[in-house]
């Protein structure tokens, strides 16, 4: 208990300390107490307590200091706010802190992490330097924005609910909110408003820049109406615009957006002006709504009519394919009004590039359609191919592995390997050689001008040699030249049987072989019984096939369950066109396989055989049975009185 003697100060204040010889009391507003003897049984001024920093050597400070390093919402409430309540105006309470913090030079103001915010009426702009920190809480916007105010019409409907104005030239980052557009006036469908947005008016100081925007999961709730009025849309997610400042610092400089997922735009997930190095990764927009896209960037034109310019945006690993992916330079056509350089890397979706971008390079998975101005010069590479579009100089040897498509001028000093395709839009291949080889090296077949309906080879008065056959087109009249589909020379007296296994089970018997049958569905095989591993051995027969692989067909036959080996017995063939194999099903009787089929069976058969053996003696002609003629193969019939095998058999199909 303090001593009764001592003559305290009248009217004292709560906390207040008196010392008297080498005891401090301190006034509780109803005693006097010694502030050694019970700290915890009365409230002591924070300014009272030493606070120790870690660091070795540091200054002693008052724990009311430290506490005062640190910005929370909660310690700047207005009225009776409180969070969770979507009654209660926040933005008294959101004005009163960031005003706080940026009369203390800047900083960081903390949210509660497990609290809602709802933002009934607009909040002010973020200025001096303040940085928001969300800890994961949720951020309501309940208002309309009328776009009245600091901004003006359409830009001003793309008011963010963290708004950050030019004079906000410090370093500033937003992130860990998930800002939820809540405000609809039950007929305006087109959006409302964006989660954020940085802008650079005519009138600022200092246009904004290094800003961090990162960890920000913005979308809408819904309305219950039929599409597109099923959300309540923002207009855009993020907007940035610094189109009117263009004296130094000119426009949106440094701004960088990561991890962010933004959703229920009706303009665009992300549109900027005027963004000088926007540096956006790992990022993905929804969008769900015709006309709107994933990112819209252009210079942009302000009052004057004089242009700005976006300078080198880059994008990597984002995915904005929804509805439309991205479209640079499409805006207005004023001096000084373009992107320079956009880079992408991610998924692109569709991809629009106006006469307004420059030079842009991207990299990704272009899911969709691709429209270019055709004054853009511009690098695409995707897996689907390579487009060049513009001059191209390549001092050494080019090495591309996929497909080169080149709109403008290509040199290059050394050699070239390309192997995937060339394109070559501008519709000429030239040399100044007076001789000149064209795939004279490996390729064995060759096509020309397959969607071509004439045909020019050479002068009109010359002649054009292809292979060996020799064409003069000089007599009047063009007709046409029919080849031959298949042909055939095969030995009958000889075989060329392929080895094989079968296995039975039921009605079908199941035959793999030991190479690639090259068979068609329908095609007729002899199969011979070789040996039988279980069950019943198979038939010897010839039978009609449905082929399943590579290396296996089916047929039915009768009812058993077996397996084994056996043998398709084929005729020797000495050479062939379009043809694969050569059943022998008996003496003289054979079946040519085709190993592409005809259009019909209306083709031309012929079929030369050696004479008879036996001269003088009445003989029967080889021949080709009626009803023989299938679109995948065509019998044929050897005969010498009866039938035999000859050694040389040509068979020849035209159509």
């Amino acid at each position: 208990m303090p001593n009764t003697s001592i003559s305290f100060p009248a009217n004292p204040a709560v906390n207040q300390q008196y010392t008297y010889g080498t005891t401090t009391y301190v006034w509780t507003g109803t005693s006097w107490m010694t502030y050694i003897d019970s700290p915890s049984l009365i409230p002591i001024n924070s300014s009272f307590v030493s606070y120790s920093p870690a660091a070795q050597g540091a200054s002693q400070r008052t724990v009311l200091d430290k506490l005062r390093d640190q910005f929370n919402i909660m310690d700047y409430v207005q009225g009776d706010w409180v969070p969770n309540n979507d009654t209660k105006d926040f933005t008294p309470t959101f004005a009163a802190a960031i005003a706080a913090v940026a009369a203390a030079g800047g900083g960081v103001l903390e949210f509660v992490g497990s609290d809602n915010y709802y933002f009934l009426t607009r909040p002010p702009e973020l200025t001096g330097g303040v940085c928001l920190e969300g800890n994961r809480c949720i951020i309501y916007k309940k208002y309309i924005e009328t776009g009245s105010g600091t901004y003006a019409g359409a830009e001003g409907q793309k008011r963010g609910v963290f708004s950050l104005d030019g004079n906000t030239n410090n370093l500033t980052f937003i992130r860990n909110f998930s800002i939820i557009n809540d405000g609809w006036d039950g007929s305006d469908n087109t959006g409302n408003g964006s989660a954020i947005s940085i802008v650079a008016d005519a009138g600022d100081s200092n246009g904004p820049g290094l800003i961090w925007i990162s960890n920000i999961h913005s979308t809408a709730t819904g309305t219950g109406l039929a599409a597109p009025a099923n959300y309540k849309w923002w207009k855009c997610n993020l907007f940035i615009d610094g189109s009117e400042r263009r004296s130094a610092p000119i426009g949106v400089r440094g701004v960088y957006v990561t991890n962010c997922v933004f959703f229920t735009a009706s303009v665009a997930s992300i549109e900027a002006y005027a963004a000088l190095h926007l540096f956006v990764n790992g990022t993905e927009g929804s969008v769900n709504r015709s006309g709107a896209v994933g990112v819209k960037c252009d210079g942009g034109t302000k009052s004057g009519g004089v242009g700005a310019q976006s300078d080198r945006p880059i994008f990597t690993g984002c995915d904005f394919q929804s509805v439309f992916g991205y479209k640079f330079g499409t805006e207005s056509s004023v001096t000084h009004s373009y992107v320079q350089s956009p880079i992408v890397e991610g998924t692109i979706g569709q991809l629009e590039l106006g006469a307004q971008c420059l030079s842009p390079f991207l990299i990704g998975s272009q899911t969709n359609a691709l429209t270019v101005d055709p004054a853009v010069n511009y690098t695409l590479i995707t897996e689907n191919g390579s487009h060049l579009h513009g001059d191209v100089a390549i001092a050494g040897n080019v090495d591309i592995g996929g497909t080169l498509a080149t709109t403008g001028n290509a040199t290059v000093g050394g050699n070239e390997t390309i192997t995937g395709d060339l394109a070559v839009n501008g519709g000429d291949i030239t040399t100044a050689a007076a001789t000149a080889t064209v795939f004279n090296s490996a390729a064995t077949t060759l096509n020309i001008g397959g969607a071509a309906t004439t045909v020019n080879l050479g002068a009109a008065a010359g002649t054009v040699s292809v292979d060996k056959l020799s064409m003069n087109a000089g007599y009047g009249s063009i007709a046409p030249v029919y080849g031959c589909r298949a042909w055939v020379n095969f030995n009958g007296t000889q075989q060329a049987n392929l080895s094989a296994t079968y296995s039975q089970n039921g009605t079908t018997v199941t035959v793999t072989t030991s190479s690639a049958h090259g068979q068609l569905t329908g095609q007729q095989i002899y199969n011979v019984f070789v040996s039988s591993t279980s069950g019943t051995p198979l038939v010897t027969g010839l039978y009609t096939i449905t082929v399943t692989g590579a290396t296996t067909f089916t047929y039915p036959l009768g009812t058993a369950a077996g397996t084994g080996s056996c043998t398709l017995r084929r005729a020797l063939i000495k050479a062939s066109g379009n043809v694969s194999s050569v059943t022998d099903s008996g003496t003289g009787d054979f079946y040519i396989n085709f190993a592409a089929a005809m259009p019909d069976a209306n083709y031309a058969a012929i079929l030369s055989v050696p004479g008879p053996s036996n001269t003088g003696v009445n003989t029967y002609p080889s021949a080709i049975p009626s009803n023989s003629q299938l679109t995948h193969s065509c019998r044929v019939i050897t005969v010498d009185v009866t039938n035999v095998d000859r050694d040389n058999t040509v068979v020849m199909v035209f159509r």
